[in-house]
């Protein structure tokens, strides 16, 4: 089991497992689940506040190269799959005039690509 603390700061709660299926290989999957998280933006002398939420998932197959079981150096390639949500309303200038706009943001991508690592078990 595994776990991201970090991307609560996007909006999600990151939770994951690999599973070893030969001495050095190994699956990973990885799931975020949307957090609603608030975040006051400044720009230009001015504020506003967004709300952004994300889902992720990430399928990964990694290889070691380490002499013990599922540690040490490896590669991953991997596949991944985002989808993040924003929405808020961003007040600024227009013309010299104080001007308000509701903003909403929805992207959805995916992607492949490969990392190199190091695990090491602490427990």
């Amino acid at each position: 089991m595994k776990w991201a603390p970090g991307s609560l700061s996007v909006g999600k709660l990151t939770l994951g497992g690999e599973y070893g299926f030969k001495r050095k290989n190994s699956v990973e999957f990885i799931i975020g689940v949307p957090v609603a998280k608030n975040h006051r933006l400044q720009y230009d002398n001015n504020t506003s506040d967004l709300s952004s939420k994300a889902f992720s998932s990430l399928l990964g197959y990694r290889h070691y190269f380490g002499k013990k079981p599922v540690a040490g150096f490896y590669i991953e390639p991997y596949f991944k799959y985002l989808h993040h949500q924003a929405s808020g309303m961003l007040e600024g200038e227009l013309n010299g005039e104080n001007a308000k706009f509701q903003t909403q943001t929805d992207y959805k991508g995916i992607g492949v690509g490969a990392q190199l690592g190091v695990q090491i078990k602490i427990a």
